[in-house]
């Protein structure tokens, strides 16, 4: 499932699905870099950004990344992916182009992955649990 507008306002899965990333240590923004060249994808992750803000703004700071997705059908055409990944780190944010059905980027995907996860159980990252107090009264607002 995928987070859409308005999903900080119950829309869609919304609150169901918001729950569940607030118990994670990191998270992973997918976006699909072969979807319609009218389409701007940077929009639509500062959409995501803003839609888990507005729910909690303890979600903005936990470590995340964007994979760009099913590079096997980008079209170098329609968009630059380069400039992308340029404008995401000069915000510092990491990126990454990747192609499950190829491999492309996969390995590289893994590595990093592999470290940030290695580095959130070092520096002794837990994941947000709803067993909170805080956290359960906080989700029982939005429910009503």
């Amino acid at each position: 499932p995928g987070l859409i507008e308005g999903a900080s306002s119950g829309r869609g899965l919304g609150h169901r699905f918001l729950r569940h990333i607030e118990r994670t240590n990191l998270l992973l923004h997918l976006l699909d870099i072969s979807s319609d060249s009218q389409c701007d994808i940077l929009e639509d992750y500062r959409m995501l950004r803003h839609e888990m803000a507005e729910y909690s703004p303890e979600l903005m700071d936990k470590p995340h990344m964007v994979l760009f997705s099913k590079m096997d059908l980008y079209d170098p055409n329609q968009r630059d992916v380069a400039a992308l990944r340029s404008t995401l780190e000069a915000e510092g944010v990491a990126s990454l182009a990747i192609s499950a059905k190829t491999g492309e980027g996969m390995d590289e995907f893994k590595k990093i992955i592999f470290e940030k996860c290695r580095t959130l159980s070092r520096f002794g990252h837990e994941s947000r649990s709803s067993s909170s107090g805080s956290q359960e009264a906080r989700t029982e607002r939005r429910e009503t």
